[in-house]
């Protein structure tokens, strides 16, 4: 007659768990090793589930000790399957442009080039200028405006005086940039802490796209940082562009609020008094003061040749100035990017979280 001994019973003694590199070591205990057989094997036990987020598959119980006339076989357990991990938030890309981290050093005037992290990069060449006159054709290195900085963590484009040199720019002329022309959709974010900005005359640029101190879509702070303007098809006389410029000004006191994520919306296809939007770290600004002209029903960013002349080479995109220099905030630049989109107010709270957290990629 055969007598059935059933498998021993122990308690799991986990030894070792590294869940970075999924790596699980059992003792000798282990409840998947097979019983003693009398007289045949004995199946050997399941294997260990996955751990969250992975898949595991158990190693098989050793065999049971063989009995007369008989070896245990071990068993063979698929671990089960871990549960779906979690996805890590990522910026909106819709409609991209260009993208700026400004992530290239701690300190110092070493970085030539800012790097570009949307598809067909264009880097931007760096100037850090001086901080009175000069920058946009080459500063004194040693009266630089513009030096990388880190701050709790973020690295910047820091600017020492207001209304300085530097900053960091390409040409439109045969770029991806020329792709913005004619379009009526369209956004500008930033990261920035303004401490100063231009006296009601100037605008500081935070981001500026166009000819000179013409601002065909560009971000600016003037009022001593006290006020926030988008400037939009803002053309020189005689250009052949729309006369007067359009510039809308929110009042919006940014000396004292440190690193900001700003968004400057652009939709002409809206309603009249929607189609200049500004967001402060997600919050819509509302309606802001409109000088000039409004906003035309569907008119778009002008990147032609009668403003920007023959070879499109007048207009220039720039981080921190405009193209004839000294039009520096004081404070840091930490991002921009440029989307041929206009940003809803959920993809602009996307970004905000990711930004606010980390704006350096």
């Amino acid at each position: 007659m055969l007598h059935w001994q059933p498998p021993r019973s122990a308690a799991v003694v986990v030894t070792a768990v590294t869940l970075a590199a999924c790596t699980f070591a059992w003792d000798e205990l282990d409840p998947r090793l097979g019983g003693d057989g009398p007289n045949g094997g004995s199946v050997g036990g399941g294997g260990v589930g996955g751990v969250g987020g992975q898949t595991v598959v158990g190693p098989g119980g050793a065999g049971g000790t063989g009995g007369t006339g008989g070896t245990g076989a071990g068993g063979q357990a698929t671990g089960g399957i871990g549960g779906i991990g979690g996805t890590t938030p990522a910026l909106v890309d819709r409609g991209l442009i260009a993208r700026y981290f400004i992530n290239e050093a701690a300190s110092g005037t070493s970085p030539t080039t800012l790097a570009d992290a949307a598809s067909d990069p264009l880097p931007l060449a760096l100037d850090y200028g001086a901080t009175a006159g000069g920058g946009g054709s080459g500063g004194a290195a040693s009266n630089n405006n513009a030096t990388f900085s880190e701050d709790s963590g973020h690295r910047g484009l820091a600017f020492a005086v207001k209304n300085g040199g530097g900053g960091a720019f390409v040409s439109i002329a045969n770029t991806k940039l020329t792709a913005l022309h004619g379009v009526g959709r369209a956004t500008i974010e930033c990261v920035a802490t303004i401490q100063d900005g231009g006296a009601s005359n100037t605008c500081s640029r935070i981001s500026h796209l166009g000819v000179n101190e013409y601002g065909t879509f560009t971000l600016c702070t003037h009022s001593n940082g006290t006020k926030l303007s988008l400037r939009f098809n803002d053309e020189e006389p005689g250009a052949g562009g729309m006369e007067p410029a359009v510039r809308e000004a929110w009042d919006v006191d940014l000396t004292s609020a440190g690193r900001t994520v700003l968004h400057a919306v652009l939709d002409t296809t809206l309603s009249e008094a929607d189609r200049l939007r500004l967001y402060v770290d997600g919050a819509g600004q509302g309606d802001g003061s409109t000088f000039g002209r409004p906003a035309q029903l569907n008119e778009g960013i002008d990147l032609s040749a009668g403003n920007c002349g023959a070879t499109l080479d007048g207009c220039k995109y720039i981080v921190g100035n405009r193209n004839d220099d000294d039009s520096t905030i004081e404070g840091t630049i930490y991002y921009c990017a440029l989307y041929g989109a206009a940003l809803d107010a959920n993809e602009i709270a996307n970004n905000v979280a990711i930004l606010q957290a980390s704006d350096d990629g």
